[in-house]
Protein backbone atom coordinates (compact mmCIF):
# COMPACT_ATOMS: atom_id res chain seq x y z
CA UNK A 1 0.00 0.00 0.00
CA UNK A 2 1.31 3.55 -1.12
CA UNK A 3 2.55 5.61 1.61
CA UNK A 4 2.20 8.44 0.14
CA UNK A 5 -1.07 8.27 -0.51
CA UNK A 6 -2.19 7.28 2.81
CA UNK A 7 -0.34 9.94 4.55
CA UNK A 8 -2.52 12.29 2.13
CA UNK A 9 -5.43 10.66 3.39
CA UNK A 10 -4.47 10.90 7.19
CA UNK A 11 -3.18 14.30 7.44
CA UNK A 12 -4.84 16.38 4.25
CA UNK A 13 -8.07 14.77 4.78
CA UNK A 14 -7.55 13.92 8.53
CA UNK A 15 -8.68 9.95 7.41
CA UNK A 16 -8.62 7.69 10.62
CA UNK A 17 -6.21 4.80 10.01
CA UNK A 18 -9.30 2.48 9.92
CA UNK A 19 -11.18 4.55 7.54
CA UNK A 20 -8.30 4.77 5.65
CA UNK A 21 -7.73 0.31 5.77
CA UNK A 22 -11.36 0.13 4.86
CA UNK A 23 -10.82 2.71 1.63
CA UNK A 24 -7.65 0.52 0.59
CA UNK A 25 -9.51 -2.75 0.57
CA UNK A 26 -11.45 -1.35 -2.41
CA UNK A 27 -8.71 0.73 -4.05
CA UNK A 28 -7.07 -0.93 -6.81
CA UNK A 29 -3.62 -0.20 -8.56
CA UNK A 30 -3.32 0.17 -12.33
CA UNK A 31 -0.59 2.26 -14.39
CA UNK A 32 -0.63 3.71 -17.41
CA UNK A 33 1.75 5.20 -20.07
CA UNK A 34 2.43 8.60 -21.00
CA UNK A 35 -0.28 10.17 -23.69
CA UNK A 36 -3.24 6.93 -22.66
CA UNK A 37 -6.70 7.61 -22.79
CA UNK A 38 -8.16 6.67 -18.81
CA UNK A 39 -11.77 7.76 -19.84
CA UNK A 40 -13.01 9.16 -22.88
CA UNK A 41 -15.75 11.76 -22.62
CA UNK A 42 -19.03 10.27 -23.04
CA UNK A 43 -18.03 6.71 -21.67
CA UNK A 44 -19.74 5.15 -19.19
CA UNK A 45 -17.97 6.04 -15.76
CA UNK A 46 -17.53 3.81 -12.94
CA UNK A 47 -14.65 4.75 -11.03
CA UNK A 48 -13.20 7.50 -9.28
CA UNK A 49 -9.33 7.95 -9.53
CA UNK A 50 -6.19 9.39 -7.28
CA UNK A 51 -3.18 10.11 -9.09
CA UNK A 52 -0.07 8.04 -7.06
CA UNK A 53 2.24 9.18 -9.71
CA UNK A 54 2.48 11.46 -12.76
CA UNK A 55 -0.06 14.11 -14.31
CA UNK A 56 -3.79 13.71 -15.44
CA UNK A 57 -5.21 16.12 -17.23
CA UNK A 58 -8.98 16.70 -17.94
CA UNK A 59 -10.18 18.00 -21.05
CA UNK A 60 -13.42 18.30 -23.49
CA UNK A 61 -13.48 18.51 -27.41
CA UNK A 62 -15.25 21.18 -28.91
CA UNK A 63 -15.10 22.21 -32.67
CA UNK A 64 -12.49 20.04 -33.54
CA UNK A 65 -10.54 21.44 -30.68
CA UNK A 66 -9.44 20.17 -27.38
CA UNK A 67 -9.98 22.45 -23.76
CA UNK A 68 -7.95 21.53 -21.05
CA UNK A 69 -10.30 21.87 -17.91
CA UNK A 70 -7.99 21.15 -15.14
CA UNK A 71 -4.88 18.74 -14.11
CA UNK A 72 -4.29 16.25 -11.35
CA UNK A 73 -1.01 16.03 -10.02
CA UNK A 74 0.36 13.43 -7.23
CA UNK A 75 -2.44 12.95 -4.69
CA UNK A 76 -5.14 14.13 -6.51
CA UNK A 77 -8.47 12.92 -7.93
CA UNK A 78 -8.08 13.74 -11.68
CA UNK A 79 -12.61 14.66 -12.12
CA UNK A 80 -14.21 13.06 -15.18
CA UNK A 81 -17.44 14.74 -13.77
CA UNK A 82 -18.51 16.79 -10.22
CA UNK A 83 -20.30 13.56 -9.05
CA UNK A 84 -18.56 10.73 -7.38
CA UNK A 85 -21.23 8.56 -6.48
CA UNK A 86 -23.64 7.73 -9.52
CA UNK A 87 -22.58 5.87 -12.32
CA UNK A 88 -23.15 8.20 -15.70
CA UNK A 89 -21.24 9.47 -18.59
CA UNK A 90 -18.27 11.10 -18.38
CA UNK A 91 -17.97 15.01 -19.05
CA UNK A 92 -14.10 14.93 -19.55
CA UNK A 93 -11.43 12.56 -20.97
CA UNK A 94 -8.73 11.71 -18.98
CA UNK A 95 -5.66 11.42 -20.05
CA UNK A 96 -2.17 10.60 -19.07
CA UNK A 97 0.14 13.70 -19.94
CA UNK A 98 3.16 11.38 -18.03
CA UNK A 99 3.65 7.34 -17.45
CA UNK A 100 1.32 7.42 -14.81
CA UNK A 101 0.55 5.23 -11.45
CA UNK A 102 -3.24 5.73 -10.22
CA UNK A 103 -6.04 4.24 -7.71
CA UNK A 104 -9.39 3.83 -8.57
CA UNK A 105 -12.59 2.41 -6.69
CA UNK A 106 -15.95 2.00 -8.00
CA UNK A 107 -18.45 4.85 -7.58
CA UNK A 108 -21.03 1.83 -6.19
CA UNK A 109 -18.53 0.65 -3.31
CA UNK A 110 -17.81 4.61 -2.57
CA UNK A 111 -21.36 4.99 -2.32
CA UNK A 112 -21.11 2.33 -0.08
CA UNK A 113 -18.37 3.46 1.98
CA UNK A 114 -20.17 6.93 2.32
CA UNK A 115 -23.31 5.44 3.80
CA UNK A 116 -21.03 3.76 7.12
CA UNK A 117 -18.60 6.38 7.59
CA UNK A 118 -19.14 10.06 8.38
CA UNK A 119 -15.61 10.87 7.73
CA UNK A 120 -15.19 8.56 4.43
CA UNK A 121 -18.23 10.81 3.46
CA UNK A 122 -17.12 13.91 4.90
CA UNK A 123 -13.75 12.96 2.79
CA UNK A 124 -15.57 13.05 -0.14
CA UNK A 125 -17.17 15.87 0.48
CA UNK A 126 -14.04 18.11 1.20
CA UNK A 127 -13.04 16.42 -2.60
CA UNK A 128 -15.94 18.41 -4.18
CA UNK A 129 -15.40 21.25 -2.03
CA UNK A 130 -11.94 21.54 -3.17
CA UNK A 131 -12.83 20.89 -6.67
CA UNK A 132 -16.14 23.54 -7.15
CA UNK A 133 -13.26 26.38 -4.94
CA UNK A 134 -10.75 26.03 -8.00
CA UNK A 135 -13.34 26.05 -10.41
CA UNK A 136 -15.29 29.11 -9.13
CA UNK A 137 -12.01 30.51 -8.53
CA UNK A 138 -11.21 29.90 -11.94
CA UNK A 139 -14.16 31.05 -13.61
CA UNK A 140 -14.69 33.94 -11.76
CA UNK A 141 -11.15 35.11 -11.39
CA UNK A 142 -8.16 33.48 -13.62
CA UNK A 143 -10.57 33.09 -16.74
CA UNK A 144 -10.66 37.05 -16.76
CA UNK A 145 -7.50 37.96 -16.77
CA UNK A 146 -4.99 38.32 -19.44
CA UNK A 147 -3.25 35.44 -20.46
CA UNK A 148 0.01 36.98 -19.21
CA UNK A 149 -1.20 37.76 -16.34
CA UNK A 150 -2.48 33.99 -16.59
CA UNK A 151 0.40 33.05 -16.91
CA UNK A 152 2.08 34.56 -13.90
CA UNK A 153 -0.71 33.43 -11.64
CA UNK A 154 0.31 29.92 -13.12
CA UNK A 155 3.97 30.54 -12.09
CA UNK A 156 3.17 31.89 -8.91
CA UNK A 157 0.67 29.69 -7.29
CA UNK A 158 1.51 26.43 -9.41
CA UNK A 159 5.11 26.64 -10.27
CA UNK A 160 5.70 22.33 -9.78
CA UNK A 161 2.61 22.17 -12.36
CA UNK A 162 4.09 24.77 -14.59
CA UNK A 163 7.04 23.15 -14.80
CA UNK A 164 6.33 19.29 -16.07
CA UNK A 165 3.81 20.23 -18.76
CA UNK A 166 4.77 20.62 -21.82
CA UNK A 167 4.68 23.80 -24.19
CA UNK A 168 1.59 22.26 -26.36
CA UNK A 169 -0.71 21.12 -22.57
CA UNK A 170 0.32 24.67 -21.06
CA UNK A 171 -0.43 26.79 -24.23
CA UNK A 172 -3.59 24.49 -24.72
CA UNK A 173 -4.71 25.14 -21.02
CA UNK A 174 -4.66 28.84 -21.59
CA UNK A 175 -6.06 28.90 -24.67
CA UNK A 176 -3.27 30.11 -26.64
CA UNK A 177 -0.49 28.84 -29.72
CA UNK A 178 2.15 27.83 -27.93
CA UNK A 179 4.50 30.49 -30.11
CA UNK A 180 2.36 32.85 -28.07
CA UNK A 181 3.18 31.63 -24.94
CA UNK A 182 7.00 31.77 -25.70
CA UNK A 183 6.18 35.35 -26.74
CA UNK A 184 5.07 35.47 -23.13
CA UNK A 185 7.66 33.47 -21.49
CA UNK A 186 10.15 35.60 -22.89
CA UNK A 187 8.78 39.15 -21.77
CA UNK A 188 8.47 37.75 -18.40
CA UNK A 189 12.00 36.30 -17.70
Amino acid sequence: MNTGIRNILKDKYVLSEKDIEVLFEKFEEFSVQKKEIILQEGQTDYYIYLVEKGIVKSSIFREGREFIVFFALENEVPFSSPDLTHVGQSLYTLEAITDCVLWRISRKDLTSLFRISYDLSNWGRVILQEWLTASSFYFSSIHWMSKKEQYQYLLEKMPRLVQRLSMKDLSSWLDITPQSLSRIRANID
